[in-house]
């Protein structure tokens, strides 16, 4: 199940929050955010584990999980859309759930057309191609689809910061909270621009431990194409990326010691 490694941590936000809690009007509607974001991570979790990617961390927040999953951004792209979409299709199922907290008097008809509101923006919002957001995640995927591996990484950044300025020009998100969260994301595509060099060795090292049986393309580029096998130019001829992983990481048994 991949859980032997897992650490469990709760935020300190929480102290804040419990200190504040008494005193919020919005209480309810906090604890049904609270509900949703935390089904919306189970199920990346979930998928994630029938795919056999490990879970390396889970934080708890006020406002739901958020999970580390290993390895995420290396492996199969049909796995990873199907991981990465689990969160938003919850949101598809919650109208649901209010219809039938309505039916059984948990909720009352005005507080769950409320809540359909909230999901529908918490929806829309993850979807925006903006990394690491799901819709960034999706676009990056599809990027990996046809573009080399740093290649891919540096155009779901650039888009990333491009959907952004987008979202400020056009007033599309309003409010101090909204642009906390932007400039938050803006934070985050500048801490994964820097450590590019870092997250592709990471690749590297991955495939040289999980080679793929993929259809081979030929590859004049030291960076890997990582929806294919490729065929790297290597001094006058060619060389299997295998074993070309291989000179560069030394063997499996190597690459496996700590």
């Amino acid at each position: 199940m991949h859980f032997h490694k897992l650490r469990i941590r709760i935020s300190l936000l929480w102290l804040p929050y419990l200190l504040m809690l008494p005193y919020l009007p919005v209480a309810r509607l906090i604890g049904w955010i609270f509900i949703m974001l935390t089904i919306h991570e189970m199920a990346h979790m979930l998928c994630a584990i029938l795919f056999h990617y490990p879970i390396e961390r889970i934080n708890i927040y006020p406002f739901g999980l958020a999970a580390t999953i290993t390895h995420i951004g290396h492996g199969s792209l049909v796995k990873e859309i199907l991981i990465i979409s689990a969160g938003p299709l919850m949101h598809v199922l919650f109208p649901s759930l209010f219809q039938f907290c309505v039916a059984k008097g948990i909720l009352s008809p005005s507080f769950a057309s409320y809540l359909h509101t909230i999901n529908a923006s918490i929806l829309l919002f993850n979807l925006l191609p903006i990394y690491p957001l799901d819709g960034g995640r999706l676009m990056q995927t599809f990027f990996h689809c046809f573009l080399r591996f740093r290649t891919a990484e540096y155009a779901t950044l650039i888009c990333s910061l491009i959907s952004i300025t987008a979202v400020f020009y056009f007033h599309l998100l309003q409010g101090v909270s909204a642009v906390i969260v932007l400039i938050f994301l803006i934070l985050q595509i500048f801490l994964s621009w820097r450590s590019l060099p870092l997250t592709q060795l990471q690749f590297f090292h991955y495939r040289r431990l999980h080679p793929v049986a993929y259809d081979p393309i030929l590859n004049e580029s030291f960076d890997l194409y990582r929806g294919r096998r490729n065929i790297i130019k290597y001094g006058r001829g060619w060389i299997d990326e295998k074993d070309w992983l291989t000179q560069r990481f030394g063997s499996e048994k190597n690459s496996r010691r700590p």
